[in-house]
């Protein structure tokens, strides 16, 4: 039996789990289009002690079913959105340690996010995917 809660402290492998599980709904051709905090249960086994994320809720969700239609798939900064959104109603999480844990954006991500962060002297960063074709130059 897991013991679960949502507000809590998010440790380093909680947070990990929560980006692997974007990637694996991203190669499915998952798209959760509703993402919000309740979605994301944070768990740790009492027997094992191994800390992970178990996301639930995949009411509203989009596969490709015709190959002309794109399935928009935001699961990384959907997930993303919902760690830093924790933080500001009471969590315990960290933004600079959900950044370093939570990994860039694989080079098929195609949107990018300005994000608050207040050990930046800006006070923001962006973040987006790498130039997967910056081999490429246009004349």
């Amino acid at each position: 039996m897991l013991s679960c809660c949502f507000v809590c402290v998010m440790k380093s492998f909680q947070i990990q789990s929560c980006r692997h599980a974007a990637r694996v709904l991203d190669v499915g051709d998952i798209n959760q289009c509703d993402w919000h905090c309740k979605q994301i249960l944070l768990c740790t086994n009492p027997i094992t002690n191994l800390d992970h994320a178990v996301l639930i809720d995949f009411a509203l969700t989009t596969q490709t079913y015709e190959k002309e239609t794109l399935n928009y798939i935001g699961n990384y900064f959907g997930i993303l959105e919902i760690l830093f959104r924790a933080r500001s109603s009471g969590s315990a999480l960290d933004p600079e340690l959900a950044l370093k844990h939570f990994g860039e954006p694989d080079d098929w991500d195609h949107i990018g996010v300005r994000i608050s962060v207040p050990w930046n002297k800006d006070g923001y960063k962006d973040i987006q995917a790498r130039d997967m074709f910056s081999f490429i130059t246009i004349c």
